[in-house]
């Protein structure tokens, strides 16, 4: 009981609900679970991040109550080299994009899709400009 309080604890466990957030808003995205749900896909994104976040801070308790401290610090500092290392890569990558010209940004065509109705008849597609 001990170990779950000490300093490298608490930096495990806020390093494992990081990336257990992250890795929920991607199950959601690859899962999707958000395509087409409008407004509502943030929303579920969230909740979905907020669920794994609380499965890691279970897992990482667990994790931390049966190992010995030096493989917490180890861990902790495999983690915090891998997020210094994602937060440089984004960076690098927002930086990249503030200093293109807005004609060199490529924006791939929308594709609209036709309502229902238009799709029973395909006389009446040609007929409606969308």
């Amino acid at each position: 009981m001990k170990n779950l309080f000490r300093p490298s604890a608490w930096l495990f466990y806020l390093l494992t609900m990081f990336y257990s957030f992250i890795l929920g808003g991607f199950t959601a995205k690859w899962s999707g679970a958000v395509n087409g749900q409008g407004l509502a896909g943030g929303a579920i994104v969230l909740f979905y991040g907020l669920i794994a976040t609380a499965v890691g801070l279970v897992f990482a308790f667990y994790i931390v109550s049966r190992s010995k401290e030096s493989l917490i610090k180890r861990l902790n500092i495999i983690l915090t080299v891998i997020f210094i290392l994602i937060v440089a890569f984004y960076s690098y990558r927002y930086f990249q994009y503030k200093t293109l010209n807005p004609s060199e940004i490529v924006n791939p065509p929308m594709q609209t899709k036709l309502p229902p109705a238009l799709n029973i008849f395909p006389m009446i597609k040609d007929m409606v400009l969308i």
